[in-house]
């Protein structure tokens, strides 16, 4: 079936808001979805469907998309650090005395709270 080069762009640019809705939503279970459909729609977008103009739109909107999945990433990371940190300071506070010597206070024990 032989779309028409508006379908095509309108297709794109509510492909392109709908990836943006998801990152900016946290839906990120709807990413592969929409990574599927993007690499559909990209086989029919070519310098003879669609004007200059409007690919160069179309690759703005796409570029604001992967600024937000790399903010996205990041977020994630920093969770998983914090998370990483949290669970560490449950297991223990290392301490250090004046010659370097650690010692390891466990959460719950007598000395933690006299400690910190």
């Amino acid at each position: 079936m032989l779309r028409s080069n508006a379908d095509t762009l309108r297709r794109a640019e509510c492909l392109l808001a709908e990836t943006r809705a998801a990152l900016l939503g946290g839906d990120l279970q709807a990413l592969p979805v929409c990574c599927e459909r993007v690499r559909t729609l990209v086989d029919e977008i070519t310098p003879a469907t669609l004007s200059r103009d409007q690919i160069v739109r179309l690759r703005e909107i796409a570029a604001a998309n992967a600024r937000l999945i790399v903010a996205a990433r990041d977020g994630i990371l920093a969770v998983r650090d914090r998370l990483l940190a949290a669970r560490q300071l449950a297991q223990g506070l290392t301490t250090y005395d004046q010659s370097g010597a650690g010692r390891t206070l466990r959460i719950g024990s007598p000395d933690h709270e006299r400690r910190i």
